[in-house]
């Protein structure tokens, strides 16, 4: 049950990151601030719109958040489960909107 949780929260997270604006559009601030930068914009626009990539930092985090006690194997596993959640949920979710 508790691996549900994770990738749900895996998912919740990469979706407030790349598609909400949050309270007091704080979200949205923060997003716009990274990919107007000239230096690191388009480095955070290819995060943002690659799910794989941002999955992979969400998986991680939400392991961090979770464990006890870090170890760099479970790290890295969360980390690639997290990009196969957020790929599959959004392959999902745009078949369900072309309907």
């Amino acid at each position: 049950m508790i691996y549900i949780l994770m990738f749900l929260a895996i998912y919740s997270l990469s979706f407030c990151i790349r598609n909400l604006s949050g309270p007091f559009n704080t979200f949205g601030f923060i997003r716009n601030k990274l990919m107007t930068n000239s230096i690191v914009g388009v480095f955070f626009y290819e995060l943002f719109s690659c799910p794989f990539c941002i999955g992979f930092h969400c998986g991680y985090m939400i392991y961090i958040l979770q464990c006890d006690s870090i170890q760099i194997n479970y790290l890295i596993l969360w980390g690639f489960a997290g990009s196969t959640i957020v790929a599959l949920f959004d392959s999902i979710l745009e078949k369900f909107n072309k309907v």
